[in-house]
């Protein structure tokens, strides 16, 4: 979805929680990175788009935190998916989450954004593929 977006565009103004196409995907990427180090029994601090400054930066770092979180999911035994993790939040609070929890929040925090980028896209003139999430899974198939 990101190929034919410039690197310049991803740094235009475009509103959204958080002003740029590229401060959007950091922000999910981020989020992504923060609940996968947690998993493990790690800490990592919320990244900033200029740590990404080109779009294949990002679409890497991405696909790196996506494979994590597969890995993950994949060792995890059959029916644990109601474990509890223990784990600083980003103030340095201590809390628990069921490991179903923190996916779900995931795909919530994910959905919300991808609405956001989708827009921004549009905006551009970007061709859009469907973003329903059952039509992914049967592409998947």
């Amino acid at each position: 979805m990101l190929e034919p977006v410039s690197d310049a565009d991803l740094d235009a103004p475009r509103g959204g929680s958080f002003g740029s196409l590229r401060a959007t995907l950091v922000h999910m990427l981020g989020a992504e990175r923060i609940w996968g180090s947690r998993l493990v029994g790690k800490g990592q601090p919320m990244p900033q788009p200029d740590v990404f400054p080109a779009r294949a930066a990002v679409i890497s770092a991405w696909r790196e935190s996506t494979a994590v979180l597969r890995a993950y999911l994949d060792q995890l035994p059959e029916g644990e998916i109601t474990g509890e993790i223990q784990y600083a939040n980003l103030k340095g609070q201590v809390g628990s989450s069921r490991l179903y929890e923190i996916f779900l929040q995931l795909f919530a925090h994910h959905a919300y954004h991808r609405g956001q980028i989708v827009y921004m896209l549009r905006e551009m003139g970007q061709p859009v593929q469907g973003t329903d999430f059952i039509a992914f899974c049967r592409q998947a198939g």
